[in-house]
């Protein structure tokens, strides 16, 4: 038994030493498909980290552009000097009368627009006698604010037509309006400022 073993030792030896390589080439394939794989995981974890950031930029961006009309959907309104120059030049010739002003919300930026409106109406040359608040004014107006011009269409003064279009000029998209329903008496002309 001892020759058997001995003299099949060396091919048992040269089939364990086969099965070694043929585990280490195993392992060594196996050690490459893993860094392959390892790599294509980096490669789509780098990608959807990317794709997150832009992403990320892309909503902050958006964000940036909404807070901004937001600001300036708040903003108090303020008349600009160019404003009030060209809203008088295009009233110099025409006839002047009263004009009250209305503001119909109690926030106190509506009612310091409305003073603006009001000072620019006296420095055009027209008079008016105070600044009204009315509460029960119900108009549909454009949203989140307007400016009405509202006088009576059996009467309406001369220069009514020539406010509104005063108004449209300086990018006031102002509205015109009877005020039979609401007191509005006849020649008479308010302009009502609507809240923000």
């Amino acid at each position: 038994m001892d020759s058997w073993v001995y003299w099949r030792f060396p091919f048992i030896i040269a089939a364990l030493g086969l099965i070694g390589v043929f585990f280490g080439f195993l392992a060594h394939e196996a050690s490459k498909v893993r860094d392959n794989l390892q790599a294509k995981l980096n490669f789509t974890k780098e990608q959807d980290n990317q794709n997150l950031i832009n992403g990320l930029k892309a909503v902050a961006a958006e964000s940036k552009q909404k807070l901004e009309k937001i600001r300036k959907e708040l903003a108090p309104r303020v008349l600009t000097e160019t404003q009030r120059a060209k809203f008088i030049a295009s009233l110099t010739d025409v006839p002047k009368g009263k004009i009250n002003v209305v503001y119909v919300s109690a926030q106190d930026e509506s009612q310091k627009f409305a003073e603006q409106i009001r000072a620019l109406i006296i420095s055009a040359g027209f008079t008016s006698d105070r600044l009204e608040y009315s509460i029960s004014y119900f108009f549909k107006p454009p949203s989140p604010w307007y400016i009405a011009v509202i006088v009576r269409k059996e009467q309406a003064p001369p220069y009514a037509i020539a406010i509104l279009r005063a108004f449209k000029e300086i990018e006031i998209d102002a509205l015109g309006g009877d005020g039979s329903d609401i007191g509005v008496n006849l020649g008479e002309c308010k302009i009502y400022v609507g809240g923000k």
